[in-house]
């Protein structure tokens, strides 16, 4: 490891962590009490927590494994902090002394153990292939789960999202956004509460989506596949602008704010900050909305 990225390490012992450390015993070992004490605060709650879930008896194997797996994340934190806060204050910030007493099977142990997480990414495949409102709910689960801890983490002053490790934090939060086709989740969702909804056949239902908003109307007209049959006609197969200005007069969305949300839409490689579909929550209201009208939704 770098001396850089030592110091990384060393800086994200925060103040807090610094500071509890004063609970040190005269021979400079950790008090076995704060230890336990730390480890107790926070990794105790890991099974309870799982068990209070509402899908709790549909995959408890998978939580409960889940669950072991976060507590022995939260232990080689803590071991690794802990050593560090101490060799930080015994040799007051030189480098050169910390380089030699740190150490590094701790450090190698902790980066290595992200591998651990993965198995999250392959139970959600897993459970997808049998289950999917089931496989998101555990997905979701994880990803506030391990966002909570290291939030969590933060109170005593470890901040784990300013050293190297964030990179592998955000590559599993990401590898547990990705196990699974969302909309195909929601699609399900819908298409199983509209099954379970008795219709009273002689009555048309009537839905009215004069209310949707600008974000709305654009994925909306994109499921329908208003959008991918327009943009392969003249002019609009060469003009975004002049595709912006017809969608403008279909959903009465100024032309100056079409074009930004369909630019990206037709264009992958542009900046996606306006792309409509970054919002899930409106993507997946959309697709209920679809699905209640009797249409499958484009992908």
């Amino acid at each position: 490891m770098k001396e850089e990225e030592l110091e990384l390490y060393l800086k994200s012992a925060g103040y807090e962590l610094n500071n509890k450390i004063e609970f040190l015993k005269e021979d400079g070992d950790v008090n076995p009490f704060f230890y336990g004490k730390l480890l107790n605060e926070s990794s105790k709650v890991f099974l309870e927590e799982v068990q209070q879930l509402d899908f709790y008896s549909e995959c408890e194997k998978e939580l409960i494994q889940y669950a072991h797996i976060m507590k022995s994340f939260v232990r080689k934190v803590f071991k690794l902090y802990i050593d560090l806060a101490r060799i930080k204050i015994l040799f007051k910030n030189d480098i050169d002394l910390i380089m030699a007493k740190t150490n590094w099977f701790s450090l190698y142990e902790l980066e290595e153990f992200f591998k651990n997480l993965n198995h999250t990414v392959i139970v959600v495949r897993h459970l997808s292939m049998t289950n999917k409102s089931l496989a998101n709910k555990y997905r979701e689960y994880c990803i506030m789960n391990i966002l909570n801890r290291i939030q969590r983490l933060q109170h005593y002053g470890i901040n784990l999202m300013s050293t190297p490790l964030k990179i592998k934090v955000e590559e599993i939060i990401d590898a547990l956004n990705n196990s699974i086709d969302i909309n195909s989740v929601q699609l399900d969702i819908a298409l199983n509460q509209l099954v379970k909804t008795e219709i009273n056949s002689e009555t048309e239902l009537i839905f009215d989506l004069s209310d949707s908003n600008g974000t709305e109307k654009i994925i909306m007209l994109a499921k329908l596949g208003v959008i991918d049959f327009l943009k392969e006609k003249e002019p609009f197969n060469t003009s975004i602008n002049s595709l912006a200005s017809a969608i403008s007069g279909i959903t009465g969305i100024k032309q100056v704010s079409v074009y930004p949300m369909i630019n990206p839409m037709i264009n992958p490689s542009n900046n996606q900050k306006n792309n409509p579909f970054n919002s899930q929550k409106t993507v997946s209201k959309i697709i209920t909305q679809l699905v209640n009208l009797g249409f499958k939704p484009l992908n």
